[in-house]
């Protein structure tokens, strides 16, 4: 049976793979996306109690299972204690896997023209939602032909060196040529 309680982020470890059979959490945060979940958690504290970060009993203390980002990010902001819960010990590795892979799928599309619509833009950046589309002033109804994009393609290029980097920039926005609705920042 799966427990909820309470513990000292001492206790509480990322996952590295320390559990035999059991991956490496796979997921990672950039600096500006880890600034609006500690701002997230500072503006709404009382979510960490009804989003818990999953953990899995191991060696005296607890490896966590799903919320790793939110925990970095509650540990950043010096929170001694974090709800959890706790899965049983009989829970299988493969179970864990799945319960960590899981955890990491977003499963739904989001209706964009919605939340053109209903939400505020600026409350939606502020939380950390990435919008695809800058929506400006105008809201958009339902007369309108509004083509909003159902998915994101997102590539990320990391060059250790700059010695060519003004060429392979120039080489990239020589092919996004091809695609008038691609952006590169």
């Amino acid at each position: 049976m799966v427990e909820v309680k309470t513990i000292e982020t001492k206790y509480i470890w990322p996952n590295t793979g320390q559990i035999k059979g059991l991956p490496t959490n796979p997921r990672f945060i950039k600096d500006d996306k880890f600034e609006k979940l500690k701002q997230s958690i500072s503006d709404d504290p009382e979510f960490m109690k009804v989003r818990e970060i999953i953990v899995f009993p191991y060696a005296g203390a607890y490896v966590i299972i799903g919320g790793n980002m939110r925990f970095r990010a509650c540990v950043d902001l010096g929170i001694k204690s974090i709800v959890c819960k706790v899965l049983p010990e009989t829970t299988s590795i493969e179970k864990l896997k799945a319960f960590l892979m899981k955890d990491n799928i977003a499963f739904g599309s989001t209706d964009w023209n919605m939340i053109a619509n209903e939400w505020d833009e600026g409350q939606l950046i502020e939380w950390g939602m990435d919008i695809p589309v800058s929506f400006g002033d105008e809201d958009l109804n339902d007369e309108e032909e509004t083509k909003l994009p159902t998915s994101i393609s997102r590539i990320t290029i990391e060059l250790s060196q700059d010695d060519n980097k003004e060429l392979i920039k120039a080489h990239i926005n020589e092919i996004l040529r091809e695609f008038p609705e691609a952006t590169m920042k």
